[in-house]
């Protein structure tokens, strides 16, 4: 059994467990795989962030309008 620390310079990213009869190109794949997913998530996630703080954007006939316009127009 193996516990491989994964970092990106000083930043500890996650461990992965493998056994040393694994190939070397299958953990390079799944090494790369869950930090490929990670970055996805942390993608994810600063978005949902940006979205709870701004909110989503008008529809393409409200864009421009001030926000007295739209509620007249509502």
């Amino acid at each position: 059994m193996v516990v491989l620390h994964v970092k990106r310079g000083e930043e500890s990213c996650f461990l992965v467990e493998t056994t040393t009869a694994e190939a070397m190109d299958a953990v390079i794949a799944l090494v790369s795989e869950l930090y490929h997913g990670r970055l996805r998530i942390e993608r994810l996630c600063t978005a949902m962030e940006g979205l709870a703080a701004h909110g989503i954007m008008k529809t393409p006939q409200m864009q421009g309008l001030t926000d007295e316009q739209i509620r007249e127009l509502k």
